[in-house]
């Protein structure tokens, strides 16, 4: 017996789970990939067998078996059904001799680093604010670019959002209270300790891990 095809809202949350921190959702979903079936979307690989199972299991709880032919054709029917919500939303098949490139693709600090430049990029404004009302200085350490490389760093700095989307109960629209500023050494320590602690780490926390001087 076939079993029925996932609610394309329920699809589509599963996808931003991942697309947070994929080793965080593979964890906490427990499940290992066997296929190298993803759907690609701005630049990142989605795994098919973890959203596609977490999805189905909202409506069938006893859903336990993988068909990789049945999720193929299922995502492709409802992707030709509801083309502008999985607009961008390719599926690829990516090769077992390209693991190395899975592994990179698939880094949970970069895919935090590149999920934020995605949600940035679509809102600049929010992005924009948060920069210049830090005055483009680090709010963790304190760096300013423009003060070690002179004219080239000028309104250089990184924003980061202190609440990843997969950790939150609920989705909410993102605002200011959620960014802060961030030079690129921090920004990518901030998020190995994300990645360490399985929750979102306040600013305040972090600045208790930066040494002052030198140690």
């Amino acid at each position: 017996m076939m079993h029925p095809l996932p609610n394309p809202a329920d699809l589509m949350s599963e996808i931003k789970y991942f697309l947070e921190d994929s080793e965080y959702y593979m964890e906490k979903t427990k499940i290992k990939s066997s296929i190298s079936w993803y759907l690609l979307t701005e630049g990142d690989y989605v795994d098919l067998k973890a959203i596609w199972r977490q999805a189905v299991l909202k409506i069938d709880p006893i859903y336990k078996k993988f068909n990789t032919s049945y999720s193929i054709s299922g995502f492709k029917k409802i992707k030709t059904e509801n083309k502008k919500m999985f607009r961008g939303i390719d599926l690829v098949h990516v090769p077992e001799s390209n693991g190395d490139r899975k592994t990179s693709l698939f880094s949970a600090v970069e895919r935090h680093r590149r999920i934020e430049a995605s949600v940035f990029s679509r809102n600049q404004k929010l992005s924009a604010i948060c920069k210049k009302n830090a005055k483009y200085r680090c709010q963790a350490c304190e760096f300013k670019f423009s003060e070690k490389y002179q004219k080239i760093g000028v309104k250089f700095i990184e924003a980061h959002h202190l609440r990843p989307l997969s950790l939150r109960k609920s989705i909410r629209p993102t605002n200011q209270n959620d960014l802060v500023a961030l030079c690129s050494n921090c920004h990518s320590m901030i998020h190995e300790l994300i990645r360490i602690n399985g929750c979102d780490v306040p600013l305040e926390e972090f600045r208790s891990y930066i040494t002052k001087g030198n140690p």
